[in-house]
């Protein structure tokens, strides 16, 4: 299934260190969606507690360009998901 939205990596996604900044441009249709929102969620596959619930999904803001920074705080995977408006399954 295409979707028309997507986050392209400006980091390699993959082997980065617990504090290393991952990059990336949110984008529909091929163009920057400016203040995009974006979830990050760990894969919790060992059973860490997070302190409230605030720190299940965390909510970053693209810049007007598209374009957002995270640094993990933990090593292991995590998802990103960008909400663009008409853009449904």
């Amino acid at each position: 299934m295409a979707y028309r939205s997507e986050i392209q990596p400006l980091t390699r996604p993959t082997g980065l260190w617990t504090g290393n900044l991952f990059s990336g441009v949110v984008t529909k249709a091929g163009k920057p969606v400016p203040f995009a929102e974006i979830e990050v969620e760990y894969v919790n596959d060992s059973g860490i507690k997070a302190p409230n619930d605030a720190y299940i999904t965390q909510v970053l803001k693209a810049d007007v360009n598209g374009t957002f920074n995270y640094v993990m705080p933990a090593s292991g995977w995590w998802g990103f998901a960008a909400l663009v408006e008409g853009d449904s399954r």
